[in-house]
């Protein structure tokens, strides 16, 4: 839930990505955050974490570069949706 509303999480981008050992997915996943009739839900929180065998990896926000982390806090934007680099 999110301020009262139940919240629906759709992926709806980033999904069928070859990644390259060592380096992130060349596109970021996008989330979308939504009320179950389709309605955006804008500054919803989210936490991505890297979980499991997950070797080397991390995540980054905007841009595939600087030092990974194992967990982010992001927001929902205006549509609804955040991107996470992994």
């Amino acid at each position: 839930y999110f301020n009262g509303q139940p919240a629906v999480v759709t992926l709806v981008a980033g999904q069928a990505q070859a990644p390259v050992a060592g380096e992130y997915y060349p596109q970021p996943f996008v989330v979308r955050v939504t009320r179950p009739d389709g309605v955006p839900l804008a500054n919803a929180p989210l936490n991505f974490t890297v979980s499991g065998d997950a070797e080397g990896g991390g995540l980054a926000v905007d841009q595939p570069s600087g030092q990974p982390t194992s967990s982010l806090l992001l927001r929902t934007n205006a549509a609804g949706e955040a991107s996470v680099y992994w």
